[in-house]
């Protein structure tokens, strides 16, 4: 409420339905091409060429049929409903678009739901003629072990490494004494 049209809170959904649908037409795509490269072969069966597409053709079909059995079952499970895969929260100001909370199902993952949230806002952003996109929250080790600094890297950005936090604390001895008190009852 308090950002206003300055933020956007963006999903990413499917219909396991529409997914079957076009994996199928893409499948049929395939099959098409596949037939007539079988029917070129046919005519010239020492083009290594054209096995080797044909090869590759094949593989990419199997693998719409691998998706396709998935597709099923997700429609088994869910039906024809949309189903969200991934939501974030986004704020505009006129310096940067800025990434602030996002979440997503892990057993949705091979969908790569969140990208296509990423590139909604990078591509509004745009729109809006904003010309920084802060991913924020990176945090901890930058050698390549943090998965989440790793997600934010694919989009070909960079790290700006600022000020780590400060904190005063004004009665130490209480605050020292409040920390004890939560490790003790396991709050800590």
């Amino acid at each position: 409420d308090s950002f206003k049209d300055s933020c956007e809170f963006a999903v990413a959904s499917i219909n396991f339905q529409d997914y079957m649908t076009n994996l199928t037409q893409n499948q049929q795509q395939l099959s098409k091409q596949i037939s007539n490269l079988t029917l070129q072969l046919e005519k010239n069966p020492t083009s290594s060429k054209k096995k080797n597409q044909k090869r590759e053709l094949q593989h990419q079909f199997d693998t719409f049929t691998d998706r396709i059995s998935e597709a099923q079952e997700f429609m088994n499970q869910y039906g024809n409903k949309d189903i969200i895969l991934a939501g974030s929260l986004f704020i505009y100001t006129p310096q940067e678009a800025i990434y602030l909370f996002s979440g997503s199902y892990p057993e949705f993952n091979k969908f790569y739901a969140p990208v296509a949230l990423q590139e909604h806002v990078m591509l509004e952003a745009i729109k809006r003629g904003i010309t920084f996109y802060n991913f924020l929250g990176i945090t901890g080790e930058f050698d390549g072990s943090d998965g989440v600094l790793r997600f934010k890297q694919n989009f070909n950005g960079y790290i700006v490494r600022k000020m780590g936090t400060f904190r005063y604390y004004p009665s130490p001895i209480k605050y020292k004494f409040i920390q004890g008190i939560k490790k003790l009852l396991g709050r800590h």
